[in-house]
């Protein structure tokens, strides 16, 4: 069977629709007066399923289509981590598929490092940034550079990112949505060899146990950071660590669980 990908100009939609269906040659957002679809596995991109044999929603880390699911029984439902797979699976009779996100790096670039020195956060900055001006301020004072990288539009924007980037911190404010976000930060990073400092959220601790560095306050990630810096054997274990298991999140590796959705 084939796979369709329906999917809108959003930020969840260039990862989880565009990026996957080019990578694998699925059909994305096919003609609807073409009947041919109507016999694929299709697969919706946080947006309500309207058609084919097999109906999937991606609901992403949309809490809303939760209630939307509990309503169709009918249509599958994709998580994008364990922590959102054990959710679904206890919230809903509907049944429910894991399917990870790829992380931004497919062609495996890598850095040019000469000095620990620059650290950063990517993402969105609701939860994150009213720890910003406090979190610069602590790596100035240890003479270090720190940037938050909010409006990237790009897969590229993001890589150049990275390319720039020795330690990543995640520092977010809990809510009620993390259970259903995925430890996406931790491969994207990983993928060039940069170590992660983060608060533990639950989904970092189930799928990344062991490859990012846990901190329990600000303090104590700052002082975790400057560690890396200053033990340069630290910051290699970790560097060469981190790129393992990333790979495991490289798009090749993702793209087989999508053709399972096929094999159904």
């Amino acid at each position: 069977m084939n796979i369709s990908i329906f999917k809108r100009r959003t930020i969840s939609g260039r990862i989880r629709g565009e990026q996957i269906a080019q990578y694998a040659g699925f059909q994305l957002n096919p003609d609807t007066n073409n009947l041919d679809w109507k016999n694929d596995a299709c697969v919706y991109v946080k947006q309500i399923p309207r058609g084919g044999k097999r109906q999937y929603m991606d609901i992403v880390d949309h809490m809303p289509y939760v209630r939307v699911l509990q309503n169709h029984p009918e249509f599958k439902a994709i998580a994008i981590s364990k922590t959102a797979y054990e959710y679904l699976t206890h919230k809903l009779k509907n049944e429910v598929f894991l399917v990870r996100q790829q992380h931004c790096n497919p062609n495996r670039i890598q850095r040019i490092r000469k000095e620990v020195i620059n650290v950063g956060f990517c993402g969105g900055g609701a939860r994150f940034c009213e720890f910003e001006s406090e979190v610069k301020e602590k790596f100035k004072k240890i003479g270090m550079n720190f940037t938050a990288y909010y409006h990237f539009h790009t897969q590229q924007d993001v890589i150049n990112f990275y390319q720039n980037l020795d330690v990543q911190i995640v520092w977010r404010k809990p809510s009620e949505i993390e259970v259903l976000k995925n430890p996406l930060k931790l491969s994207n990073a990983g993928s060039f060899g940069i170590p992660t400092v983060a608060r533990a959220e639950d989904n970092f601790v189930a799928e990344y146990d062991g490859y990012f560095i846990p901190a329990t306050s600000i303090d104590d990630m700052v002082d975790k950071v400057r560690q890396l810096r200053d033990d340069e054997k630290l910051y290699k274990e970790w560097s060469d660590k981190v790129k393992i298991r990333a790979e495991d999140y490289h798009i090749s590796n993702i793209v087989k669980e999508y053709l399972k959705l096929g094999e159904e």
